[in-house]
């Protein structure tokens, strides 16, 4: 969706905002209200994600008309301001988790000169910003993590092309990663198999666990 200056609110239509603080709250009482999307694949036993251990997601992709088109401009025309909504609605909750290293999804950089910014890596500093003062060790990398593949943008694949698609993209090109527990984040989760197969680079070079925060799941 194009916006035009002054903005308009995606939700109620008035002037002034993408999405104006009155529709930003009632989003923020519902992302509370529901909590976290937590999809734990250790406990599920699904052999379709053998390296990712769990992903949680802040809305259900699809089933959100406001936040799912805030994403699909967020991601492919990199509006600014959309950063603020999810700044709030990350900061619905109080952040704990135990890592590492915080990773994005990295694009290759064919894809990132065409897009002009990788909206993963945009996300992670926004949840490192929200995470290192209760973690000082914390580490933000986003250079070591290398998307080695140009690939076919995976929304518009099916399930087994995507994975053949995404196979073997990812190298890690840093030190060991022994004993590490380390946090993927990208934009939206679907199948699951890009998030999967960074795992895979990650957990091959000695990463202990692997997670993921998106903001979408299907």
């Amino acid at each position: 969706m194009a916006y035009i200056f002054p903005f308009f609110c995606l939700s109620c239509g008035s002037e002034g905002e993408i999405l104006c603080q009155n529709c930003a709250e009632k989003q923020s009482k519902k992302i509370k209200k529901q909590g976290l999307i937590t999809q734990d694949f250790r406990l599920q036993k699904q052999k379709s994600a053998l390296h990712l251990s769990k992903v949680k997601a802040l809305f259900k992709y699809g089933q959100n008309a406001i936040l799912s088109s805030l994403l699909r401009d967020f991601k492919y025309s990199y509006i600014r301001r959309i950063e603020e909504v999810w700044k709030r609605l990350i900061g619905e909750f109080g952040w704990d988790g135990d890592y590492d290293l915080i990773i994005p999804i990295p694009l290759h950089k064919r894809r990132l000169r065409e897009r002009g910014f990788n909206q993963s890596e945009v996300l992670s500093k926004i949840f490192y910003n929200f995470l290192k003062s209760k973690n000082p060790n914390l580490v933000l990398n986003t250079e070591n993590l290398k998307r080695v593949k140009y690939t076919r943008q995976q929304a518009k694949l099916n399930f087994a092309t995507r994975q053949e698609n995404i196979k073997n993209c990812f190298v890690w090109m840093g030190g060991s990663l022994e004993g590490k527990k380390i946090l993927l984040v990208d934009d939206v989760f679907t199948t699951g198999s890009t998030l999967e197969e960074a795992a895979k680079a990650l957990k091959a070079q000695g990463a202990l666990n692997v997670e993921a925060f998106v903001l979408g799941k299907d």
